[in-house]
């Protein structure tokens, strides 16, 4: 696991620096029958803005390349290599990673039922079994709960 988590710190390291976000933009179309609408273009972007462009940079954006030989010009996805190699690591290793996170989510919770009961010293054995009985039903129940993903701040 400490590969996976090190190969990843370092493509994080070599990226475009985040947060990321998708930007969408809504595009209208119409032919000769009359008929319209709009076409959606999704790319990737910074949510913070370019110092020298004031803008959010670019991350998978689309672009439009020279034909050949005078012929239509080349519709592009432009991704640098940098990102693109963090992308598909990301995706690879992330059942891994949640595997991992899941366990260390049943140790916690594990640790936690252990944790000492107040006044033990006074508690008949009836008294403590009793207590680690309900910690394990609670923690059989779900009751033991980590913060989410979305929760824990950097």
């Amino acid at each position: 696991m400490t590969d996976i988590i090190q190969e990843l710190r370092s493509l994080i390291a070599k990226a475009t620096p985040g947060p990321w976000e998708t930007v969408e933009t809504k595009i209208p179309w119409s032919i000769a029958s009359g008929k319209q609408g709009n076409h959606t273009e999704r790319r990737i972007a910074t949510t913070w803005d370019h110092p020298q462009s004031r803008a959010p940079s670019p991350v998978v954006t689309g672009s439009v390349g020279l034909g050949f030989d005078g012929g239509p010009p080349a519709h592009l996805v432009h991704i640098s290599k940098e990102d693109a190699a963090l992308i598909v690591a990301a995706i690879n290793h992330l059942p891994a990673l949640l595997d991992r996170l899941e366990a260390a989510e049943r140790v916690i919770d594990f640790l936690d039922m252990r944790r000492p009961i107040k006044g033990i010293e006074r508690r008949s054995n009836e008294e403590v079994f009793a207590i680690m009985a309900d910690r394990i039903r609670l923690a059989e129940a779900g009751h033991y709960r980590l913060p989410s993903i979305r929760e824990v701040k950097p």
